[in-house]
């Protein structure tokens, strides 16, 4: 009896070591399976890996200028940078994740493009108080649509940076035009040197020499910063090319030299200023020779700057929104862009412009920026 409980024992014992085997053996086979398929999922990326991509691309996220808003297929919010927050004007601590896009921005048009799966590239909206360009495009995978991106800048930065390329062209256009004026007086002074004419000749070259001389004492005597100086010499360069008469006025000063961001603000404000007031005066009365006054001074808290023309005016029913971006009296595309700059950058910098009726028949502006622009002059050292 007990032989054969020992057998029975043996034969019942080899098949559980047998069915233990199979076990192992198919636990190993499927945990084989599954690590390729996850494997493949993964993209064949071990875990910290995965951990390193996740914390690059967060940083990358955080880190670029454009704003980022991703969300789900149900139109919730899964993805939000610092820089959408800045332009939603939203604190940091405020959850925003698993929110439906639309209560946190309305007029947004993502949910139009999960629903239709159609990109959308360069649109204008409002985000909170900014206006931004906007790329949408769809997530898809398989064909099927998982969600959706948008990104946006901000328009102020391209409007800002069209200025500077569009003042860099004038500059070029003033400087060749001045060659080609100087180089006909050149032309002219050669003439007159051939044909013997030396006493017409020399008087020219005085002519154009002590004009001139006048604009550059003018402006050493009066305008401590050598920036705007030139541009100013530069303006009325522009001017004389376009037939307008473009007058400083005498008890114009900047006794103080402006800081890098005094110059640059300087540098826009009177320059669209002079721009527009040529325009108008060019298309003002066709009996009057066009004429432009400049005035500017720092005298007390403020930086004070009066641009007016006689032109035809602003007509009363678009003094309001004049200052308005977009809006333009005048014809063509990309107007509407240097009235609302100088606005802009006077409530930057602590001022406002306003419009007036101009001695001269038409548009008076009138552009208040604080002094804090100027750089403080420099003390001399007390004697030891």
């Amino acid at each position: 009896m007990l032989d054969r409980v020992d057998m029975d024992v043996a034969r019942y014992t080899s098949l559980g070591w047998a069915l233990v085997a199979l076990m192992i053996m198919l636990g190993f086979a499927g945990a084989y399976w599954l690590s390729q398929h996850l494997k493949k999922i993964i993209l064949g990326l071990e875990p910290y890996e995965i951990a390193r991509l996740a914390m690059e691309k967060e940083a990358i996220l955080q880190s670029i200028h454009e704003g980022i808003l991703a969300v789900n297929r149900d139109g919730h919010i899964t993805l939000v940078n610092q820089q959408a927050r800045r332009f939603l004007e939203l604190p940091d601590e405020h959850v925003l994740l698993g929110q439906p896009i639309r209560e946190v921005v309305p007029n947004s048009r993502l949910l139009e493009v999960l629903k239709h799966g159609e990109q959308e590239f360069d649109q204008e909206m409002w985000l909170g108080d900014h206006p931004v360009v906007v790329n949408r495009v769809p997530i898809l995978h398989e064909g099927e649509i998982e969600g959706a991106v948008a990104t946006f800048r901000s328009r102020r930065e391209i409007i800002d940076l069209s200025q500077a390329l569009t003042q860099a062209s004038r500059d070029v256009d003033m400087l060749r035009a001045q060659a080609h004026e100087f180089s006909n007086k050149l032309y002219t002074i050669s003439g007159l040197l051939q044909l013997q004419r030396i006493d017409e000749a020399l008087a020219l070259i005085h002519q154009e020499t002590e004009r001139a001389q006048a604009q550059m004492s003018f402006l050493m005597r009066h305008v401590a910063d050598a920036v705007l100086s030139g541009t100013l010499l530069g303006k009325l360069t522009r001017a004389r090319e376009l037939g307008v008469t473009l007058e400083i006025d005498e008890q114009s000063s900047l006794s103080c030299p402006l800081t890098p961001t005094g110059q640059e603000v300087m540098m826009s404000v009177v320059g669209n200023l002079l721009d527009n007031a040529c325009h108008a005066a060019l298309n003002g009365p066709h009996g009057d020779q066009p004429t432009v006054r400049l005035f500017f001074t720092d005298l007390g808290e403020q930086l004070l700057i009066e641009v007016e023309d006689n032109g035809a005016g602003v007509p009363a029913e678009h003094a309001e929104s004049i200052f308005a971006e977009g809006f333009s009296t005048k014809t063509g595309k990309h107007r509407g862009i240097g009235l609302a700059l100088v606005a802009r950058l006077c409530r930057q910098h602590g001022g406002a412009v306003t419009l007036e009726e101009s001695e001269l028949g038409g548009a008076c502006f009138i552009a208040v920026l604080d002094r804090s622009l100027c750089a403080e002059a420099a003390t001399e050292p007390a004697p030891s």
